[in-house]
């Protein structure tokens, strides 16, 4: 492609590495009075392009890596939330680039020349034309390499270039910003490295977006105390603030007029609930007591049963228990029901038998539990359960022979049948852990993931009776890697599968009508930056019916989805911030949901830690944290 650089403004905004009150930002940090609507120009949506340029970052995969995870987990978080004001709407992080080279200094000229070189040799894709003002390149200078004067850590600024698409060349005005990297220590670890010049970098991104080529937001401020007037930005008026975490990352605030004051990121409000001595050998589960009373369940790894209850509905938790008065030697994966009556009822892998355990009334104490067998050859793998339309429950597993089998309550409450098959899948479709959800009018339906990559499913042909014949959904474009689907219902009935793909995104597939037919797999979201979102997830329903769907992403933090209204579209993938440092979770644990009785989501997952670890929604529907104010 011909591209050829035409301007380069006057760098905006240039950011202090040392945060002091002097320079050039001075007589910005004392103003509180907030940034005005100069013209127009802000982002809509912005489309953030990393470039690293330099041999530090350029063949160090790890830290490439720990940078694309910081633009994926900031720009993902609420940090962005409160932009919205200013009409900036959720960023989108693009494809990174680590480019080679070396210099001992930058200047701003230097920087659209050099993205007209990338560009015409296609080492950076231009943007699209019809979308080139949202783009925002942020370049990490080369290691060392001064960008300005001493001191100086970062500007923002725009160029103009010509690219040679069609028979005309087309200008366009493009923003980026450059960034002072200081020479790695000898044995900094790549997470302290970026962590070196995030706030810098962020700095000058969010001021970007909002004044992008200096008309859109900010403010003159008149000369005081001996510093001379200056137009300021978001971030400068925030510049000496406290640095807040998001994360694993240390970045500044920036100014909100709607806050009247410096904001960052909503605060995590993890919180870890410890373990039972013996430590805790998987995943949590989450029932519910009949009086709303959140319950949930581990096994410890000597194979007992654990658990801790809130107190109050809502309300705080218990110490830790045992439940099981001998030990029943359980293996790691438990699943737990409601009797129609509402007495909770727990179920683990027993030697390849089922054991199970009950309350002996609602919300009340527990029996001492008992096995419930197993087919021929025993059970293999997990074990799903739901209630029949009539409230009695049904159990799902996979035996040894690979075919389905079930068994059931007898009555509401009551006794069990034994051990029948629903049968195989097709030859050649072998078949992993089933799960189980109603149909709008009751009927249970079971699906599971086979080794054809197919996701297969069988259902009642009535409520409370009669199975079907094996049917298969298809599969997306890619290949499946969590073991299981996760499967829910919109607040109109009908069902949705999720999985996720070894492309790292997540793919769903649902009914177009309650208890009835399907539509075809989709895309929900495709991989990110530095996250592949790969692990098992789960699904559940906000207070006012919409999905929040929760999966664990390969940099060890929890991420979640929601719909944006009850049956219908989805918002944007967030991260809710990782547990407290050195306690990421594993990507192959299924995380454990409940819905509080005051509405709020409740989010428990197990961290490399070894403890329990609790996120929890503000209000129902809304953050999982407080804002943080400076």
């Amino acid at each position: 492609m011909n591209v050829k650089h035409v301007s380069t403004g006057v760098p905006r905004s240039v950011s202090r590495c040392s945060q002091r009150a002097g320079g050039v930002n001075a007589v910005c940090h004392s103003y509180t009075g907030g940034v005005v609507k100069v013209g127009s120009d802000v982002m809509g949506q912005p489309k953030v392009v990393p470039i690293y340029w330099g041999n530090t970052v350029n063949g160090n995969s790890a830290l490439k890596l720990a940078f694309d995870q910081f633009f994926s987990e900031l720009l993902y978080s609420n940090y962005c939330d409160r932009l919205t004001q200013y009409g900036v709407q959720q960023p989108l992080v693009m494809p990174s680039h680590a480019i080679a080279g070396s210099a001992t200094s930058v200047s701003y000229s230097d920087v659209g020349s050099q993205l007209s070189t990338w560009f015409a040799n296609g080492t950076v894709p231009p943007p699209p034309v019809t979308d080139a003002l949202n783009y925002y390149y942020v370049i990490l200078a080369p290691p060392g390499a001064t960008i300005g004067q001493a001191g100086e850590c970062g500007y923002h600024n725009n160029t103009v270039l010509t690219l040679g698409i069609g028979p005309a060349p087309v200008y366009v005005d493009l923003a980026w910003g450059l960034v002072y990297f200081p020479k790695p220590a000898a044995g900094a670890t790549p997470v302290s490295i970026v962590n070196s010049v995030c706030y810098c970098l962020v700095h000058e991104m969010v001021e970007a977006f909002t004044n992008p080529r200096g008309q859109g937001w900010s403010v003159n401020v008149p000369a005081s105390g001996g510093n001379a007037g200056q137009n300021c930005e978001i971030g400068d008026l925030c510049e000496t603030k406290t640095q807040h975490a998001v994360g694993r990352w240390n970045v500044e605030t920036y100014w909100s007029n709607q806050d009247k004051g410096c904001v960052g990121n909503f605060a995590s409000d993890w919180t870890s609930l410890g373990a039972p001595p013996t430590g805790v050998l998987g995943a949590p589960v989450v029932g519910h007591n009949a009086d709303g009373r959140l319950e949930f369940f581990v096994v410890s790894n000597d194979g007992n049963l654990w658990h801790r209850w809130q107190t109050a509905p809502s309300g705080s938790w218990s110490s830790w228990e045992t439940l099981a008065a001998n030990n029943p030697g359980l293996a790691s994966t438990l699943r737990v029901g409601n009797n129609a009556d509402g007495r909770m009822e727990v179920y683990g892998m027993q030697e390849g038998s089922l054991w199970h355990v009950w309350q002996t009334a609602p919300s009340n104490g527990w029996s001492s539990g008992g096995s419930l067998g197993a087919p021929d050859g025993g059970l293999i793998g997990v074990i799903s359960v739901r209630n029949n339309h009539d409230g009695r429950l049904e159990i799902f597993g996979v035996g040894t022979d690979r075919q389905l089998h079930h068994i059931w309550q007898t009555s509401p409450n009551n006794g069990w049948s034994g051990w029948q098959t629903l049968g195989g899948l097709p030859p050649g479709a072998s078949a992993g852990d089933p799960r189980v959800v109603n149909n709008a009018d009751g009927r249970l339906e079971v699906f599971l993931f086979g080794n054809d990559q197919n996701i297969w499913h069988i259902w009642q042909t009535s409520p409370n009776n009669g199975w079907s014949g094996w049917a298969s959904l298809g599969k997306p474009p890619v290949q499946i890697t969590n073991g299981a689907p996760f499967v829910g219902n919109n607040a109109d009935g009908r069902i949705e599968v999720f999985v996720t793909g070894n492309d790292g995104g997540i793919y769903h597939i649902w009914q177009t009508s309650p208890s009835n037919g399907w539509g075809s797999w989709a895309q929900l979201q495709s991989a990110l930056p530095g996250v592949q979102l790969d692990g098992l997830g789960a699904v559940t329903n906000n207070a006012d019916g919409r999905f929040q769907v929760f999966f664990i992403g390969s940099d060890g933090a929890l991420w979640t989805m929601a719909q944006s209204s009850p049956s219908n579209g989805w918002l944007s993938v967030h991260f809710l911030d990782a547990a407290p440092i050195a306690t990421s979770m594993n990507a192959v644990q299924i995380p454990g949901t409940g819905r509080n009785a005051n509405g709020t989501l409740t989010a428990l997952v197990r961290g490399s830690d070894g403890n329990i670890w609790q996120i929890t929604q503000i209000w129902p529907g809304e953050p999982w944290g407080q804002l943080v104010t400076d």
